[in-house]
């Protein structure tokens, strides 16, 4: 008998290393990033719309270096700078002591602004930003104010507290020598630039970019702390309402308003109630002359 061979067929073999699915390790995210995070983040980590670092950094600053010469322009340490970059990262608790340089704290922020994966006033308002520098001054703030709205709220509400410091420390150029476009020349790369631009393309940008921060920084009041309220035009709107409103919309202090608001609906309600008396006042009067004229009539019919 022809002996049967049985072949066995071994399946439990390893894939060459060569065909195998390379798995890369998950990376670590670290919660705690402030340089180099996106301005939402902070929104969603600290239910803010401002970042604490910022913030911190620049109460700092409104107390400390308003009159510092050179602000901003003066570079502290870079291996300080790193140093704290670091130990701001890693950890979630940032506190500034008082004898800290202010030309460290102004150097993080700047560094805080130039990490940022977008610019704080976005790459897609960057053409329209510019085009605001061939326009009346009238037009200017107007284009520039839609232009504010149009931002994401942390950018804009991160942008109010910038540009009113930079504002407030060109102020008082005459003690720290940092004016508006000195301000710019410092600030207008990390807040302001075009993603697709060449080297040369925005080279060529840079006195326009300038210009549009320095704008920005001078009229940051008209710009950034003025809330226009629309108005509607009535005929019979009296003239202490309009009056009232009027100054309600000078006002730039939105606390001041929303206290306000209250003031200038009792008044108009007050000048309503004012005409109406007014109109009950005139039509009484008008009926008493009728009737003292009447009175006269019949008076004159008689004696005839």
């Amino acid at each position: 008998m022809t002996e049967r061979r049985q072949t066995v067929i071994n399946l439990d073999f390893k894939v060459p290393v060569l065909f195998q699915k390379k798995t890369q390790p998950k990376k670590k995210t670290n919660s705690c990033k402030v340089f180099g995070a996106e301005l939402n983040d902070f929104v969603f980590r600290e239910s803010k719309m401002v970042p604490s670092f910022v913030s911190k950094c620049i109460d700092f600053l409104e107390k400390n270096a308003l009159t510092t010469e050179g602000i901003f322009r003066v570079s502290a340490n870079s291996q300080t700078i790193i140093q704290f970059r670091t130990e701001i990262d890693s950890t979630n608790n940032f506190k500034i002591k008082p004898d800290t340089s202010v030309h460290l704290i102004a150097g993080l922020l700047k560094l805080f602004f130039r990490e940022l994966p977008e610019p704080l006033l976005t790459y897609k308002l960057f053409g329209p930003f510019l085009k605001s520098l061939d326009m009346q001054e009238a037009e200017q703030l107007t284009h520039l104010r839609k232009l504010l709205i149009e931002l994401p709220r942390p950018n804009r509400e991160t942008a109010r507290q910038l540009f009113k410091l930079l504002s407030n420390i060109a102020e008082k150029n005459s003690i720290n020598l940092m004016t508006e476009d000195n301000l710019a020349v410092v600030f207008a790369p990390n807040l302001l630039r075009d993603k697709f631009a060449s080297p040369t393309d925005a080279l060529i940008n840079v006195p326009r970019v300038n210009g549009v921060i320095s704008l920005m920084i001078n009229k940051c009041n008209e710009i950034l702390f003025r809330r226009k309220i629309t108005t509607y035009t009535n005929t019979n709107m009296s003239a202490a309402f309009s009056l009232s409103l009027a100054k309600f919309e000078a006002n730039a202090n939105e606390s001041e308003k929303l206290q306000n608001l209250g003031s200038v609906v009792k008044l108009n309600s007050l000048a309503n109630s004012n005409n109406i008396n007014k109109n009950n006042e005139t039509t009484s009067t008008n009926d008493n002359q009728s009737d003292s004229n009447e009175n006269e009539n019949e008076n004159e019919n008689s004696n005839n």
